[in-house]
């Protein structure tokens, strides 16, 4: 029997519930600087993790996340010849320093996702910095990911404009605070409500 989606001309809901996927760092055409010691700057929400992520698919290494409390005292992986460190300004200094010092003796590259700016550590161990600064999500931004998300998984294109219609592009904006993951998970309930209230018979 198919599905509610499938009913609605959908295979899938296109909007994961995991807030920003692949697709959106792709798309963003975001390459990974050739530098020693890499920031990646931006507000929560704005997708640093998946970029990260990303990165470490493409480019392998070790990536690990910085908890908060104690945790963050922890000394970070230096082990492969490319570290992805996440969430690092909740590193306390000496930690961060100690660890790209041994970071530039041993080659590796460090890759990190912060809110604050790291780049003095860095330039500290004498290694060259880049940044890449993720921009607030914006209207034109949006719509465009909506309109590639949901024609990567119409079956029917009549049938799954009538159920879903126009995608609430303004509202889901205003109300996720311009932050990608929020966006997402909108869409995604948006897209689940309007497949449930559309009433379509079984198939």
């Amino acid at each position: 029997m198919p599905s509610a989606y499938e009913r609605s001309g959908l295979s899938r809901n296109p909007f994961v519930a995991d807030g920003p996927d692949l697709v959106v760092s792709m798309e963003r055409g975001i390459e990974l600087p050739a530098a020693d010691f890499v920031q990646v700057a931006g507000e929560r929400g704005a997708g640093k993790t998946t970029l990260l992520k990303q990165w470490q698919q493409l480019h392998g290494g070790t990536y690990h996340y910085v908890e908060q409390g104690r945790a963050r005292w922890r000394p970070v992986p230096i082990q492969s010849p490319i570290v992805f460190w996440d969430e690092a300004d909740r590193l306390p200094r000496v930690v961060v320093r100690r660890a790209l010092l041994a970071a530039q003796l041993r080659s590796i590259r460090v890759v990190v996702g912060t809110h604050r700016n790291l780049a003095g550590s860095a330039l500290a161990a004498h290694m060259t910095t880049a940044v890449v600064r993720l921009d607030r999500l914006d209207h034109d931004q949006l719509a465009t990911w909506v309109q590639r998300k949901i024609e990567a998984v119409v079956a029917d294109p009549v049938q799954a404009e009538a159920v879903l219609g126009k995608p609430p592009i303004d509202e889901v904006l205003a109300e996720s605070g311009a932050s990608w993951r929020v966006a997402g998970d909108l869409l995604h309930s948006w897209v689940a409500s309007r497949v449930n209230d559309s009433d379509l018979p079984p198939g």
